[in-house]
């Protein structure tokens, strides 16, 4: 139907003529004259536009499985049908079929069309599509006229497609494997296609060496590739979807070269048509896994009893990627390292050494640590380690239903408020009804810094009176000892029993004395009173509360804090 406007007598007429027969791909000029009248005026002819059909505005391509194609695409008005072409580029084979409708289609292969009987994961295939009106005039089966085969394309994209490609694992990491000389140990999690296709996904690892140059610092541009697994070996990895997989790589690799490994994910086709035996290479991840050609270590090397320090290491090459180092002391009683951490546990020096555990013989370094006595305790840095004997398990002397531990850990709580009060620094072995034991207590005291180790105690035996037991070594105070002594037996009314010694077979007998000497601390224990014979004493709260208060107030006035 076409519209013709006129104007006749200064007005403006509008006609329709309806034109039977019209062909859709063809183009027509049409004229318009006036049929009466004194002046016949020819008009230019007018190109009928719209003759066509429309393109289709939209065509999909998009994933339902590892297996099978979404094809969707909007209707056109006018259209009685769709032509759908599929091409694999890989051999030129051309698959056209026809639909009715517009709407969501499945493409699953076929020669003849959408059966699923052909299709080939990990191919690339492309698809096209185009409208047609139906005509009277059939060519040949059920595919209808294209006015002499003209069809009208979309104008829409063609797009292309990979299909049957499993997707990428995850979250891969190299690290040590745990043996020298190899390559590394490589983890990642499943692809999301395992979920689904829990028997027909394996991987597949690439390994690509660059080799370094310890003469100019350099890495070669060019590398050699090996595939350590092949696509075809069925590596499954993990059962289990939900765990890890985990794959060592046996072959050496040289220290100072770059390796960079490849894992694929590989789709193993139940029909043996597809690919090569049936696999077909997915989508791959890469990781970086490169091991130190030396290295060496900056940072403190002079220290003090109870100090730590951590060196910082440098690798070369810089894009070393494996860090593990093994380490090792040649006198643990002067300094011990753990995890690159030196501590200072006694005068004197030692040797630490750092190995790469890649190549420990020929990847190394040494130095040397001079440990000195800590600070003597004096006004400013005097810090305290305050240990309430016993705990936990151990209860140790009772008198009924009096517990040691319990009467220890509250002098000792009443003796670190006290001494905080002045601004002095305190460290509890323990807070709570916790065992700790002997050999721990000491190290607490050198592991914080501490230059003082106040250990509470009750006596036992049918005693009365306070005592103080010192160190047989030169890190002992009769001073503080004495004042300590004085002002605990003070607080509970008691007499004084001596600043004493005990020898045992390794030095002091006593072991949080022995070890308090051995970190360079000056210790003592504190015997305060009797369990049973000054019972009311210790049974009384106030009067061990004011007892802990004293021994703070005795090491206040020792070191002129007030």
């Amino acid at each position: 139907v076409f519209t013709v406007n006129y104007n006749k007598k200064k007005k403006t007429y509008t006609e329709k003529f309806k034109i039977p027969g019209l062909k859709y791909g063809y183009t027509y000029e049409f004229y318009a004259q006036p049929k009466n009248g004194k002046e016949h005026v020819s008009v230019p002819p007018i190109t009928a536009q719209g003759m066509t059909l429309p393109a289709v505005a939209e065509l999909k391509v998009t994933a339902k499985s590892l297996t099978e194609i979404n094809v969707s695409w909007n209707a056109v008005p006018g259209a009685t049908g769709y032509e759908v072409i599929v091409e694999d580029p890989e051999i030129n084979a051309v698959t056209r079929t026809y639909f009715k409708k517009a709407g969501k289609h499945v493409w699953k292969g076929g020669t003849g069309g959408w059966d699923g009987k052909e299709l080939t994961p990990g191919k690339p295939y492309k698809f096209s599509i185009r409208t047609f009106k139906k005509s009277n005039t059939i060519l040949s089966g059920n595919i209808p006229n294209y006015n002499n085969g003209n069809g009208l394309w979309s104008n829409c994209s063609s797009p292309v497609t990979e299909w049957g490609r499993p997707s990428a694992p995850s979250d891969l990491k190299s690290g040590w494997s745990g043996y020298a000389g190899t390559g590394a140990k490589l983890t990642w999690k499943h692809t999301k296609d395992k979920k689904n296709y829990p028997k027909n996904i394996f991987y597949a690892i690439e390994k690509r060496t660059y080799t370094y140059n310890p003469k100019n610092n350099t890495v070669s541009s060019k590398y050699v590739s090996v595939n350590i697994v092949s696509s075809n070996s069925e590596l499954a990895g993990s059962s289990d979807y939900s765990t890890a997989c985990s794959y060592h790589d046996a072959t050496a690799v040289t220290r100072g070269d770059k390796i960079v490994y490849r894992i694929y994910s590989v789709y193993k086709s139940d029909n043996k048509k597809y690919g090569n035996a049936g696999y077909v290479l997915g989508k791959g991840a890469n990781v970086t896994y490169a091991t130190p050609y030396k290295i060496a270590g900056s940072g403190a090397t002079d220290i003090k009893v109870g100090d730590s320090v951590k060196w910082d290491i440098t690798y070369t090459p810089s894009y070393t990627t494996m860090k593990k180092l093994s380490w090792t002391s040649d006198n643990t009683k002067v300094a011990t390292v753990k995890d690159g951490t030196i501590k200072g546990v006694g005068e004197g020096t030692a040797t630490i050494t750092a190995k790469s555990v890649h190549d420990p013989d020929k990847v190394y370094f040494k130095r040397k640590v001079t440990v000195s006595k800590a600070p003597t305790a004096s006004k400013g840095n005097l810090k305290v380690c305050i240990d309430a004997g016993h705990g936990g398990s151990d209860s140790g002397a009772t008198r009924n239903g009096l517990l040691e531990k319990n009467c220890n850990l509250e002098m000792a709580n009443a003796m670190k408020a006290r001494l905080e009060d002045y601004g002095v620094p305190v460290v509890m072995t323990r807070s709570d009804d916790s065992y700790i034991s002997v050999g721990d207590r000491p190290k607490i005291a050198a592991n914080n810094g501490c230059n003082l180790f106040i250990s509470i105690h009750c006596n036992s035996g049918g005693g009365s009176g306070t005592e103080v037991w010192k160190s047989i070594t030169s890190y002992h105070d009769d001073g503080l000892a004495n004042k300590i002594m004085g002002y605990t037996a003070g607080a509970f009314g008691i007499g004084q029993r001596g600043v004493k010694t005990r020898t045992g077979d390794n030095g002091d007998y006593y072991g949080v004395i022995r070890g308090s000497a051995a970190a360079g601390i000056t210790g003592m224990i504190v015997e305060t009173a009797f369990i049973d014979g000054d019972f009311d004493k210790l049974n009384n709260s106030t009067l061990k509360q004011n007892a802990g208060t004293e021994i703070a107030n005795a090491i206040l006035d020792y070191y002129g804090y007030r």
